[in-house]
């Protein structure tokens, strides 16, 4: 290989590296990721989860954080996006929420939304958090003993 092709090779092997589509978003739990796609796909809108590692919907604490088998993860995660579809709230990446109706617009970030299952409290990012005394604007039941609270910014 001469010099001139061996640079050629290194551009577009550069070229290729700089304009790859970036990773999907991947949860700690495989099952989580499989779960959302599936339950995104049955609704006909098949994606990615809104969150990485435990932030957004990866936080396993919003599906219970236990369960025995896949099929009832995956019933777990329909549930709560039925929920909150519902109720017209949006889990962001970052673990924040947003809560659109017909009477308010409410935005709480990841700080100020809580997951409380019955096994633990996590934020919405998926920390270990204590409710602090803070004073919850509103909480909304997710089914298998899961409860999302959240405050204003």
């Amino acid at each position: 290989m001469t010099d001139r092709t061996r640079i050629l090779a290194l551009a577009l092997g550069a070229a290729t590296l700089a304009t790859a589509a970036p990773a999907a978003a991947q949860c700690r739990d495989p099952w989580i990721n499989q779960a959302i796609r599936q339950v995104t796909g049955e609704q006909g809108r098949e994606r990615a989860p809104s969150g990485r590692h435990e932030s957004g919907e990866c936080n396993i604490h919003l599906y219970g954080a236990s369960w025995s088998s896949y099929g009832e993860l995956k019933g777990y995660v329909a549930s709560v996006f039925r929920i909150l579809k519902r109720e017209d709230v949006t889990l962001n990446a970052d673990g924040s929420l947003h809560l659109q109706d017909d009477y308010q617009n409410i935005h709480a970030s990841a700080a100020q939304v809580r997951v409380v299952s019955p096994r633990g409290r996590t934020d919405g990012a998926g920390n270990a958090a204590s409710d602090d005394g803070s004073r919850w604007r509103g909480a909304i039941g997710l089914g298998n003993g899961v409860v999302l609270r959240f405050a204003d910014d």
